[in-house]
């Protein structure tokens, strides 16, 4: 195999997931291991399973949004008197997204929204002083923020000097102090179990047009509002819960009729199937070729697109778009290696909180760069670059648990300036306090941050399966858990002792293999391989379920999330306890303790376990072999 573009592979540690049984949720009527993955997923029923599955209206957003009622009667008040209304985005895929969906919903209303969305470079995040006095001189009374305004302290006060009323809709969090506004939408201002805590800023965006339109009594189509809401949500990665999920459910079923022509024309130069358009499809295809213009472009670029009303116009804004996502990925790959080549070159134990700064880098990617170091090393990272002034500038990211605000919080004497949400987040710092600044987020992380560090990434596969099973009537109950994102992930399925036919690498950097098992085969990818190691004639494999469409032919295709050499022993970790279990002949599982102590006890074809013989017994011993029959294979 030829060398790969990151040479360091680093294996990933595989976790035993939960027991639920050997036949949990019994009473639904689908393949074994949905029922397991639904059971380990929290489902305790059939009721809850048939409410996710249908996924119901959620409730009237004005009972759950305090201050929405005041909200909708001003703007009303502007669309009768034909009011200019300065709409304040953000220049990543929700900002712009929630921005186009105002313009389009209330344009439609008669008033006059005029978008306002700093430049990445120039004006940095959010709401601005220099904003606010543009729209004093443009004699604006009101002003709508999307997907951010909490933070901006110093300009809602001035706005406030200038006689401007402010709209604020924002989900990043909410500082202790936040001067007074005419109407707060944030998703934290609603009861505890409202179907719209997850909302993102295109999210409130989407619920003040709904609730506008049916305040007013308006006749107009909301369809194509909800495929812009579709769009930034998945874009943003929020919760694919409650409100989330009935209204992406619902988008992505009728997107591809969408009334949006830039939107339409994304989809086209994406080189994606109009036709059947996935959350995936969004995330992976359409949301960086949006957020590569704020990153690297002018954001209006994409206002523009998204309010197209000319088919030429909006596929040439399209190609654009295309054009700087490629630029994008280019100078992400070249950040990512210098990132890694100073990862690699510093000897000592990667630091719980990774922070690496250099100032040549790109202000607009380098929070893509810090999610992928992130994901590779499985703990909190900020990646800064300097801006003209001289003052590093970083984004950072977090995996599930760490509270991001919070740990900036502990370090507030270092920075100049933050803001953002648990898993990601922006600030700003002078040089002098760069190194106070990460021993502060090392020791918040050290204290606070409960999963083990470790250089190694960490999965637990969440079912154990046969590739036998994997065929079209399974393929269609995993359809019918999409969409999927954040709070619902692509099921993660693992299969043991799988022999390797035939392995190559091909475009340089993506990893095929064929894998047989049962004398049932199927194709495995690992896009953008790292793996350097010699893959061993017998794997098993953890790996999500994809279809690959080539020439009108649909076949299953396994995406490697991480494979290792079959196991016929696993060691198995109870606190500072190790056990070592193996599987032996005639489905005998044997555990051994650290005295050579042996407990043995014989396991059925489905994972239940018989007479165990040791001379303890006990639900501590069953609970071991009950966990070496999963790790073993043996077991859902």
């Amino acid at each position: 195999m030829s060398q790969l573009a990151f040479s360091k592979y680093i294996p990933a540690s595989w976790s035993v997931p939960t027991d639920v049984g050997t036949d949990p949720l019994p009473e639904l009527t689908i393949s074994p291991c949905l029922r397991a993955l639904l059971s380990r997923r929290g489902f305790k029923d059939e009721l809850e399973v048939k409410n996710f599955f249908k996924s119901k209206e959620p409730r009237d957003p004005v009972n759950d949004f305090p201050d929405l009622k005041v909200a909708l009667e001003r703007i009303q008040i502007a669309c009768k008197d034909k009011e200019k209304i300065a709409i304040c985005g953000d220049y990543d895929a929700d900002g712009m997204t929630s921005t186009s969906l105002l313009l389009n919903s209330l344009g439609a209303l008669g008033c006059e929204p005029i978008p306002l969305i700093p430049n990445r470079l120039d004006d940095g995040y959010g709401l601005s002083e220099r904003m606010v006095r543009e729209v004093a001189s443009k004699d604006i009374k009101l002003i709508i923020t999307v997907d951010n305004g909490v933070s901006a302290i110093e300009a809602i006060l001035l706005a406030r000097e200038l006689s401007i009323e402010i709209i604020l809709s924002d989900h990043h969090t909410i500082p202790n102090s936040l001067p007074p506004v005419l109407a707060l939408i944030h998703p934290s201002t609603t009861p505890k179990d409202s179907p719209y805590r997850s909302l993102a800023g295109v999210g409130l965006a989407f619920i003040i047009t709904l609730s506008l339109y049916k305040f007013v009594n308006s006749k107009v189509s909301t369809n194509s509002y909800r495929d812009l809401f579709c769009i930034g949500t998945i874009a943003d990665m929020a919760p694919l819960i409650g409100a989330n999920r009935y209204y992406l459910k619902k988008g992505l079923a009728s997107i591809n009729k969408s009334q949006c022509i830039g939107l339409r024309s994304l989809v086209e130069i994406s080189g994606l199937d109009k036709n059947s358009i996935r959350a995936s499809d969004i995330g992976f295809k359409l949301a960086p070729r949006i957020n590569a213009v704020g990153r690297l472009g002018e954001p209006s670029l994409i206002i523009d697109l998204l309010t197209a009303k000319s088919e030429k116009t909006a596929y040439n804004l399209a190609r654009e778009c295309d054009k700087l996502n490629r630029l994008r990925r280019n100078l992400c790959e070249g950040i990512e290696a210098e990132v890694l080549a100073l990862i690699e070159a510093d000897r000592e134990e990667i630091p719980s909180f990774i922070l690496i700064a250099q100032n040549h880098w790109h202000q607009g990617v380098i929070g893509i760069v810090a999610s992928r170091i992130m994901e590779r090393f499985d703990r909190p990272t900020a990646i800064l670059t300097a801006n003209s002034k001289g003052i590093f500038q970083g984004s950072a990211r977090a995996p599930e648990g760490f509270s991001l605000p919070d740990a900036l919080d502990t370090c507030s004497t270092d920075l100049i300036k933050y803001g953002g949400h648990p898993a990601a987040a922006g600030f700003s710092v002078s040089p002098s306090k760069l190194a106070s600044l990460h021993k502060g987020l090392i020791n918040f992380s050290d204290k606070h941050y409960k999963r083990e560090m470790n250089p190694s990434r960490s999965i637990t596969p969440e079912v154990l399966i046969r590739l036998k099973d994997i065929d079209w009537p399974l393929w269609k109950e995993i359809e019918d858990l999409e969409p999927f994102g954040i709070g619902n992930p692509q099921p993660l399925f693992w299969a043991s002792n799988c022999t390797v036919v035939k392995k190559k690498l091909f475009s340089s950097r993506h990893l095929s293999l064929t894998l047989k098992q049962d004398n049932h085969i199927k194709t495995a990818i690992e896009f953008n391989s790292s793996r350097t190691t010699v893959i061993a004639d017998n794997v098993d494999i953890a790996f999500k379920i994809n279809l690959n469409n080539w020439q009108g032919r649909s076949s299953f295709q396994l995406e490697i999330v991480d494979l290792r050499p079959h196991l016929t022993t696993s060691i198995i970790a109870r606190g500072d306890r190790l056990y070592k279990c193996c599987l032996k002949e005639k489905n005998i599982i044997s555990i051994i303790n650290k005295n050579g102590e042996e407990a043995r006890a014989k396991v059925s074809n489905h994972g239940d376990i018989g007479n165990i013989e040791y001379n303890k017994q006990g639900s501590y011993i069953r609970s071991l072999f009950i966990d070496a029959s999963i790790a073993l294979g043996v077991r859902l």
